[in-house]
This record gives C-alpha cells, sequence and structure tokens, in this order.
C-alpha cells in the first residue's frame, strides 16, 4: 500500500533501507530499541550506511563510493580504479593493533633500523585490514547499478595490459595494488576492455585571444573590502550542540588507560556491555528461573558473574525485584536548557539530552533510581562514586522530568567494590 501513495517509490526505499539497517545490527549482536539506536548513531557517524534513496530524477550525479551507499542508478561510471589502494598505515614506524601489541622497528648501538617480528605481524595485520576496507568499498561501487556499469581507470602500457591477461593466482589476486588490475584476470573472457590512449582523451585550447582581466580601480577595491572585511556576529544559539549525551557530559578531561587486551584476554568495553545485558535479563518475579539464571551467567567472565551473583542477593536487588514497575536499560530523549548542561553559557535554548537508565524501579510512588559500574575499583568506593554523581543526577532529571514522577533515591551499584553508594 505504500508504494501507491504519493512518493511511494522513495517511501519504500526508506522501508528497504530500514530493514537492511534492522539487518546488520542483529548480525552485529545488539539487540533491543537502544542497541538499534546505538547501531544507527555509529553508522551515521562512521558513514557505514548509506541514505535510503531511489534516484529516478533525469541528471547526472557526482558523488563519492561512500555517499553512494543504499542508492541505486540506472546507468554508473566508477572511475579512478587505476589509483593505487591506501597502504600508507603499513609505513608507520608505530603501529598499535588491540590483538597483536604495539608494533615497533629496533634501532641498534649504530642507528640501523631493523624489523621485528612483533612490527611485521602488525604490519601484516593492518595491510589485510586495509585491503579488505578496499574491496569493501570496490564492492558498493560495482552494485549501485541496475542497468549498466563502466569500469574507468588509467594504467602505464594500457593496451598491454588489457590484452595479454594472466590466469589469476591468489598471489597475484593479492599482490594487485590497484582495483583495475584487480578486475581485469577475473572478468577476463566475460567482457572486451576498451582502451583509449591519453592524446585521444586530451585537446590543448589556445589562450591566444584570451582578454586580460582588467584590474580593478580603487573605488572598486575600497568597495570589495568594506564588503568582504564585514563581521556577522552569530548568536549564542548557533553554536550550540543540537544534542549531547549524559555519558559525553561526565567524562573526565584525562582519559583513564586500562590494560590493553592482549594483556587481559578480554575487551574492557565489550565486558561491561556483556555484563549490562546481563543484569537486564536478570528474572525478578520468579525466582527458580532467576537462580538458574545466576548459575551460569552467560557472556560475562568469572570475576563480574560473581559480582552479579552477589549483587543480585542484596537488599537493593530485592527492593527491585518485589517493586511494582521496574525499567531497566532505559533509553531516553530529554530537551534540557543550555546552561543546565554546559558550563560556558547562560543560554536556556533547549538541548537535547540522550542517555541510558540502566535500572529504575517505583517504591512508594517515587522512583528509586540505579546506575550500574562494571570497574575494578581499587581506592574508597564513595570517593569512585562521588566522580560519577553528576551523570547519576541528570538522569534522575530526565527521569523526573519525563514521567512526571519523583525521584527518591539515587545508587550507584559498584559491582567491582560488592557495593552500593546512594549519591
Amino acid at each position: 500500500m505504500v508504494g501507491v501513495l504519493i512518493g511511494g517509490e522513495q517511501r519504500l526505499a526508506n522501508l528497504s533501507a530500514l530493514v537492511r539497517a534492522a539487518a546488520e545490527c542483529d548480525a552485529a549482536g545488539m539487540s533491543g530499541v537502544h542497541g538499534f539506536l546505538r547501531f544507527m548513531e555509529n553508522a551515521k557517524a562512521t558513514d557505514k550506511l548509506g541514505a535510503a534513496a531511489t534516484v529516478t530524477a533525469d541528471v547526472v550525479r557526482i558523488m563519492t563510493v561512500h555517499a553512494s551507499k543504499g542508492l541505486e542508478f540506472p546507468f554508473v561510471f566508477y572511475a579512478g580504479l587505476g589509483g593505487t589502494f591506501n597502504r600508507r598505515d603499513e609505513m608507520k614506524a608505530l603501529l598499535p593493533n588491540a590483538a597483536l601489541g604495539t608494533g615497533l622497528r629496533y634501532f641498534d648501538e649504530f642507528g640501523v633500523k631493523h624489523e621485528t617480528l612483533t612490527h611485521a605481524n602488525t604490519v601484516r595485520a593492518a595491510s589485510d585490514a586495509s585491503w579488505a576496507e578496499e574491496l569493501r568499498v570496490l564492492y558498493v561501487g560495482m552494485t549501485r547499478a541496475k542497468q549498466e556499469l563502466y569500469l574507468l581507470g588509467s594504467l602505464q602500457n594500457a593496451g598491454t595490459c588489457a590484452t595479454e591477461i594472466e590466469e589469476p593466482t591468489l598471489l597475484s589476486i593479492r599482490k594487485s595494488n590497484t582495483a583495475l588490475k584487480l578486475l581485469l584476470p577475473a572478468l577476463n573472457g566475460h567482457i572486451t576492455p576498451v582502451v583509449h590512449q591519453k592524446r585521444e582523451l586530451l585537446h590543448t585550447v589556445s589562450h591566444a585571444g584570451t582578454a586580460a582581466i582588467p584590474r580593478p580601480g580603487e573605488r572598486e577595491m575600497k568597495d570589495l573590502e568594506a564588503q568582504f572585511s564585514r563581521v556577522l556576529l552569530r548568536p549564542a544559539s548557533d553554536t550550540l550542540p543540537d544534542k549531547t549525551s549524559v555519558t559525553g557530559l561526565s567524562k573526565d578531561d584525562a582519559p583513564a588507560f586500562g590494560e590493553p587486551a592482549f594483556e587481559t584476554g578480554y575487551d574492557v568495553l565489550s565486558e561491561g556491555s556483556a555484563v549490562h545485558r546481563a543484569l537486564e535479563r536478570i528474572p525478578l518475579r520468579d525466582e527458580a528461573k532467576r537462580a538458574a539464571f545466576l548459575n551460569d551467567v552467560p557472556d560475562v567472565t568469572p570475576f563480574h558473574a560473581d559480582a552479579i551473583r552477589r549483587f543480585a542477593g542484596s537488599p537493593l536487588f530485592l527492593r527491585m525485584a518485589a517493586a511494582e514497575r521496574v525499567e531497566r536499560e532505559w533509553d531516553f530523549l530529554c530537551p534540557m536548557p543550555a546552561c543546565a548542561l554546559l558550563e560556558d553559557t547562560d543560554s536556556e535554548e533547549p538541548i537535547l539530552l540522550q542517555g541510558v537508565i540502566d535500572a529504575c524501579f517505583l517504591e512508594d510512588g517515587a522512583w528509586v533510581l540505579l546506575d550500574y559500574k562494571t570497574d575494578r575499583v581499587t581506592g574508597d568506593p564513595k570517593e569512585y562514586a562521588k566522580k560519577h554523581a553528576r551523570q547519576v543526577a541528570l538522569y534522575a532529571e530526565a527521569l523526573e522530568k519525563l514521567s512526571g514522577i519523583p525521584v527518591k533515591e539515587r545508587h550507584i551499584v559498584l559491582l567491582g567494590a560488592d557495593t552500593e553508594a546512594e549519591v
């Protein structure tokens, strides 16, 4: 029925793009509305998903391959295939890799540079990643055409390269440094390349009849200076962000560096996400199901599995389990005045505050708010909790504003310290 509406073809394209995005989100292991929103935000920031569109206008469009994702055209001219693949990462003297460590070359006492095993491994990993990305871009560009696809590129000795094509081998394919050299063996026997010489495509333009451009007079110069030296004052609201997140506002200026994945054997961020998913899925009402779940907490390390079990036996958790209403991993968008969020402005202009409340429950007509922290706390837990007080305060303010129900308690659950701190 959507197709018969005004702009039906575009509406169908939008729905198809939404279905594709949902499928990619599910394949990435991100579940729920909050997971889908995070997936879409990340895809937008990294240009992983293209626009949902179907191009029907009788025009010529020039765009990058990344901008063409999600689009289809009757005819596509894919140019620039003779350009060499990007290998800049392989040339770096220092190459960090989450799984392999940091690759460095070795300089001896005479200043002579030597290759090391770790650097060679990280170079190979960077090369494989770059190669895979080039293939993905090539695939996207070649699949935009609905009827005809034209592949264009320049090569030295193009006539020889196009006629004397060797059978492809794994080694020759991997050594290809341009898309055109990669495609010619693959397409050999299926299409006949058309070779144009450079002199056929270039022509000279005579400048003999070109009139000299007159220099502006003194009056014209003053008028130009007056026009281009004007400073337009922008209202303060123009410099404010339209949206911000609780996490972004709560980050410390100094980054915290933990042990790398190749030392610890697990990714800290992935582990934190897994712990939050487990806490969201703990059965509340059915004690038998809760016990079975806690007996084998999925996807987390033994350290955090034990921490979750201990929290599930705490008075705070038992209050939540008995509550009349419980919300977990509750994502929100709440308009807030800029001056309440940003320190360097007194503007009352609204900014959308985005966040996810780990857990909250209603008790005696008021909310009790919980915020989980999975870090391993080494110092005083209460001092550690104070660092996150503003973050929890923003959650509480948004919760009160959106629900119209007051928040009576705010707790930071320090799983790594087996304690809860009320802030």
